[in-house]
């Protein structure tokens, strides 16, 4: 899967951009604060329809505007070219979205038609933030795999939040009162038990798959003898009775069963405590949790081996290469695991964001044998030039099209 244009509209610090990408290697530079994030950024919403920087559309409207509009136009080997688009109207509240300029109505129909892979220093959160920065860490790589996960997601927050509201409104009732609506409140926790166990079944076997394939990068990346594991955490341990084979069904029956077991504590508290939305993600070295224990060096190691095991899952169940983002992170890494980055990548687009086009020269091209497929942009103050433009004389923008 290749980009061959990115277009934006009032995205961040872009007012108007219209960029022919290259097949392979594509670094932007400049100094920071002048976009070069937001380019990657509005790439990976392409593919999720979420930014993995902030969740309020707002943020990513240009200041003085209440729209944005992003579109990729990519290829995949082999097939014929497509593009993917998404627009905001802060004004009427709403989201559109088109697939070769035709509009999708709903956004689980859109999510996974574009794969990317997104590696930036806010990773290590995934070893040092909270449990919400993992769940939304699995919740965008899975939807891009398997769009019915997505919409899985979308039901499941639905069920949630009017189950909580049951929650809260059974909480104010005469006791008398709400033991006679705890039938209305079974009926809506079927359909919430359903959709929570199609969840946790299929981050447990992503996980199952992530943890195989991050242990043997970490193995060859750390050169040592320690052993990374990651392991997914259901709120209640007790609901995936066999990890290694979670089945939907038995997923359910538990669940159902424990959130009849808990109904007075829910009502007391007006929330649901049992489901998905509680879930966790260990990340572990030598069987200890790295969170704790692991210095800087062993926690970046762990981070470069889950999204290199990202990258290969990826492509396995897609049968697509996806497009690699790395948003300022080389400077982060040594040598060495800089080499494992670059044997990694194979065939793979790279879009790579740096302040200094020196330093990535050097430290690049003497990792890759691709230095003569390399395309060079200038960013500054929320505009794009590709090499040889001098900024004062030439803007690459243009009209975009709806």
């Amino acid at each position: 899967m290749q980009i061959a244009r990115l277009e934006l509209r009032d995205f961040r610090n872009y007012e108007s951009l219209n960029l022919e990408i290259n097949r392979k290697t594509n670094l932007f530079f400049g100094q920071n604060g002048q976009g070069k994030t937001n380019l990657l950024e509005a790439v990976y919403m392409c593919s999720c329809a979420r930014s993995h920087r902030t969740a309020r559309d707002q943020d990513l409207v240009r200041r003085s505007s209440e729209k944005y509009y992003i579109k990729v136009s990519f290829a995949e080997k082999g097939k014929y070219a497509e593009s993917v688009a998404l627009a905001c109207d802060l004004s009427g509240r709403s989201r559109r979205f088109w697939h070769d300029d035709i509009p999708i109505r709903r956004s689980s129909d859109w999510v996974g038609l574009f794969h990317t892979v997104m590696f930036s220093p806010q990773d290590l959160q995934l070893i040092c933030g909270s449990p919400s920065v993992r769940r939304r860490f699995l919740d965008m790589f899975i939807s891009q795999l398997w769009p019915a996960y997505f919409r899985d997601l979308q039901l499941f927050n639905r069920l949630l939040s009017q189950r909580n509201s049951l929650l809260k409104l059974f909480r104010d009732l005469p006791s008398g009162e709400q033991r006679e609506r705890r039938l209305e409140l079974s009926i809506w926790d079927e359909q919430y038990a359903l959709a929570a166990a199609r969840i946790m079944q299929r981050r447990q076997t992503v996980v199952n798959r992530l943890s195989a394939y991050a242990e043997k990068n970490h193995t060859s990346i750390a050169g040592c003898d320690e052993t990374l594991g990651i392991e997914y955490r259901p709120s209640v341990r007790s609901l995936i009775p066999d990890p290694a084979e979670p089945e939907t069904e038995k997923i359910s029956r538990l669940l159902l069963a424990r959130l009849s077991a808990n109904v007075d504590d829910d009502v007391l508290r007006g929330w649901t405590g049992v489901g998905p939305h509680r879930d966790d993600l260990t990340i572990q070295i030598d069987g200890v949790d790295a969170r704790l224990y692991a210095s800087q060096g062993q926690q970046r190691t762990a981070v470069l081996a889950l999204k290199l095991a990202e990258i290969k899952l990826m492509r396995e169940v897609t049968r697509t290469a996806p497009v690699l983002l790395l948003d300022d992170v080389l400077s982060e890494l040594d040598s060495v695991r800089r080499r494992a980055l670059m044997d990694s990548i194979g065939d793979i687009q790279v879009l790579i964001t740096c302040t200094d086009r020196d330093w990535f020269d050097l430290n690049w091209q003497s990792l890759s044998d691709t230095s003569t497929n390399i395309a060079y942009f200038f960013v500054r103050d929320g505009k794009v030039f590709p090499e040889g433009v001098v900024p004062e004389e030439s803007v690459v923008t243009a009209d975009i099209s709806e």
